[in-house]
């Protein structure tokens, strides 16, 4: 398994400046194998196992839970037989230590469900074999399920029966518990009257809807493949909330008819029309203010056909009501726009898919997808392998890694080692993590192993560090010498959460060496210090770097100079670009001058008070001399 190496977020080269963050996007082949429809090695039930491992599926359900844990459930691919079909096995993953293990369900393919009494939990109950199960990960860590398809044709992935059923699962009690909906199939909805909930309003049977959980803790359900308010099962645009507390649903918004086109409006403005069209495999985050987004999805000219891939961004504002159409096209199967490789534009869009594997990016809150069913940049729909993210601030994409094209091999690479070159082959309906460090899990799907040009389901397992913009405000270090020792002291606009500082010195500005570390969360506000204690007699040059398992820059921060002496001690440091600010302890008005590398003097006047400002100068290395009652302090100094 890949180690967790520390990021390097590197700080910016100037006072008062902003760095750009970025990392280098390596994709890491963690656990399963590189070939397709492999069975599922279950082992012992609650006992993990470094051979554990499921069977290749595709849309199975996944959380993670507030442990860092991943879990997952059924889906349609291989059983331990080898056999393929419907799964209703629940699995659990530690990255710290690789290992699998089977939480529950059977080894088995086609099993039914146990309902057990309605809100009452219990650790014979399991929810029957699906895919396509929709999930939510509340406060308290339980993990939530609602619906999912189940088909009736021994050895087909097609569904007949759609679930309405919504369960929860306690971690700490092992327990699964039914709370609403049927325990028969193919219900249709009962939807009441919008906007009111009702102990009576229940979605119809679905599968691959988009999910969210707002920040007052109610779960979030739009569309899907399913049942609506009458008649045969169609694609679906009806959004609900469910309250766990009062256990009502209530729907909020769109048509209780299957087949329902969406309503754009005007980009960029919301409008209480406006709503998306009807769709399953949509991708979904909420933001940072608890607004709903919703990307791409897929539908049909039929039930019974999925021909038709979404690329539109929609916002849906919890406190108004109402849907935004943000980005993407009002129309179906465009092409995407990819631009140049990691760099935003405006003119950038993703080609139209469904299915895809979506995070939310735990640093900046951004949008990620990975893959899917969809349109690359040129030619048919086909499977991807392409990874974007969208930045809610400046509302832009960004072609982040993968091909433009479809159906692509993986390159799978040595397992548990990081490379450029590795990258999961074209997949749709994976299951998708986010651990704590922020990286990105992705496990299996319907797609292309390491060699071949047929597709099938896979059981490998891949991390994800992501690759961050992340402007960075620096607004000042220094370093101020006394008798016995330095304090080098910074502030941030924004904390050093959960990273580390390394502290780095030097007597040359050339050859540097780490000689102290400071937690992030130790400031007082945004404001940090760290006293070197063995400062070297002479000039001391000082950097820093702010580490964290998240994001990484390209450079450092300024660079100060001390100079230690028993007695003197000049000090130089940077005020902004061309301008340089000195201070001589116990000085008073000594003279000084600044000579640039031809000899040529620069400035020169006397201090005030033992300090002076030195500028404008144009950038360069300059040497700086102060003359006292106890001799000349020569230092070499740079000036950005």
């Amino acid at each position: 398994m890949k180690m967790k190496t520390p990021l390097l977020l590197l700080l910016p080269v100037l006072l008062g400046a902003k760095a750009t963050a970025q990392t280098t996007n390596e994709w890491v082949w963690i656990n399963g194998d590189n070939t397709l429809n492999v069975a599922g090695v279950y082992g012992t039930l609650g006992v993990a196992a470094t051979t554990n491992k499921p069977g290749g599926r595709y849309n199975p359900s996944s959380w993670t839970d507030g442990n860092g844990h991943f879990w997952m459930f059924g889906g349609w691919g291989y059983d331990a037989a080898g056999a393929p079909g419907f799964l209703n096995d629940f699995w659990e993953y530690d990255s710290a230590t690789n290992r699998w293990t089977w939480m529950g369900g059977t080894n088995g393919i086609g099993a039914a469900a146990t309902y057990g009494t309605k809100n009452v939990g219990s650790t014979a109950n399991i929810p029957g074999a699906r895919y396509g199960a929709n999930t939510w990960v509340d406060a308290s860590g339980n993990l939530w399920l609602f619906g999912g398809g189940y088909g009736t044709t021994a050895g087909s992935a097609a569904v007949s029966i759609w679930y309405n059923d919504l369960w929860k699962y306690n971690p700490t009690a092992g327990t699964w518990t039914w709370v609403s909906g049927s325990n028969t199939s193919s219900q249709n909805g009962t939807y009441g009257t919008k906007g009111t909930a009702a102990t009576t309003n229940v979605p119809g049977g679905r599968f691959e809807s988009t999910t969210w959980i707002d920040l007052s803790g109610n779960l979030w359900l739009f569309g899907g493949g399913g049942m609506p308010a009458t008649g045969a099962n169609g694609y679906l645009n009806d959004l609900w909330k469910f309250n766990p507390t009062a256990g009502t649903w209530t729907w909020m918004s769109g048509s209780n008819a299957a087949a329902s086109a969406g309503v754009y409006g005007t980009k960029g403005t919301a409008a209480a029309a406006n709503t998306p069209g009807a769709r399953y495999g949509g991708s979904s985050i909420v933001d940072n203010g608890g607004n709903l987004w919703m990307f791409g999805g897929g539908t049909g000219t039929t039930a019974a056909v999925l021909n038709l891939f979404f690329n539109d961004l929609w916002e849906f504002n919890i406190s108004t009501g109402q849907w935004t159409w943000v980005s993407g096209d009002n129309t179906t199967n465009s092409n995407g726009v990819y631009g140049t490789e990691y760099v935003a534009a405006a003119a950038n869009k993703p080609g139209g898919r469904v299915a895809v594997a979506n995070w939310k990016q735990t640093i900046n809150g951004n949008i990620v997808i990975f893959g899917g069913v969809g349109l690359g940049a040129t030619g048919g729909s086909g499977y991807l392998e392409d990874m974007w993210a969208y930045d809610i601030t400046t509302g832009l994409w960004a072609w982040q890694d993968g091909a433009t094209s479809t159906a692509v091999d993986g390159v799978y690479g040595t397992l548990g080692v990081g490379a450029i070159a590795n990258n999961p082959g074209g997949r749709y309906s994976p299951g998708a993590w986010v651990d704590r460090h922020g990286d990105l899990w992705l496990f299996g799907g319907h797609g292309y192993p390491a060699t071949g040009t047929t597709s099938g389901y896979l059981d490998d397992l891949w991390e994800f560090v992501p690759i961050i913009i992340l402007p960075v405000d620096w607004l000042g270090v220094q370093a101020t010498p006394a008798p016995s020792d330095i304090l080098v002291t910074w502030q941030m606009a924004l904390p050093g959460g959960n990273g580390w500082f390394n502290v780095e010195r030097s007597t040359d500005a050339i050859n540097w060496q780490t000689i102290g570390t400071v937690d992030g969360s130790s400031g007082n506000g945004n404001n940090y210090g760290f006293t070197d204690k063995t400062p070297v007699p002479g000039v001391n040059y000082y950097r820093l770097q702010l580490y964290t398992t998240e994001k990484t820059s390209n450079g450092y921060s300024n660079v100060v100079t001390a100079t230690f002496q028993a007695t003197r001690t000049l000090v130089s440091y940077f005020l902004g670009k061309g301008y340089l600010g000195i201070r001589l302890q116990n000085g008073s008005t000594e003279h000084y001058r600044l000579i640039d590398m031809t000899g040529r003097m620069a400035t020169q006047g006397n201090l005030k008070n033992g300090a002076s400002t030195l500028g404008p100068l144009v950038p360069g290395v300059y040497v700086l001399q102060v003359a006292g009652q106890t001799g000349i302090i020569t230092q070499k100094v740079a000036v950005p």
